[in-house]
């Protein structure tokens, strides 16, 4: 029982509704005495990965806690490799960001220090 206990103070967001259902099946699970369900994971787009690698540290808590280090250490590579596939994600995001002026949509350096272009903040001065 106060294993459960301890359970129920594991560290992560309940905010989502994938994980919430992850600790629930993998509590039901402990109780039955089964084996722990796997976390779903996703690589579709960045979304996706940042939640599979929240599902795999969840699913990495419950193993430590069950002292289940072997299981750990496999699900640590596989958290490794999506965290790389994360970071490959968002270099490739972030090239595809532009930055642009709030009134016109006009492209924006990255340099520039206002959120208008000038020809927009000039316009507003023109009589």
């Amino acid at each position: 029982m106060m294993d459960l206990y301890g359970f129920l103070h594991l560290p992560f967001s309940t905010k989502d509704d994938g994980l919430v259902y992850q600790w629930r099946e993998t509590m039901f699970a402990i109780v039955r005495g089964e084996e722990l369900p796997e976390p779903v994971i996703k690589k579709r787009n960045l979304d996706e990965q940042e939640l599979s690698y929240k599902a795999i540290g969840l699913h990495l808590l419950f193993l430590y806690r069950l002292e289940k280090r072997l299981e750990a250490t496999y699900w640590e590579r596989v958290r490794e490799e999506l965290s790389d596939a994360v970071h490959k994600s968002l270099k490739t995001e972030v090239k595809k960001m532009t930055k642009k002026c709030r009134r016109c949509g006009r492209v924006l350096s990255w340099e520039h220090p206002f959120q208008i272009c000038d020809p927009c903040h000039f316009s507003r001065y023109e009589f």
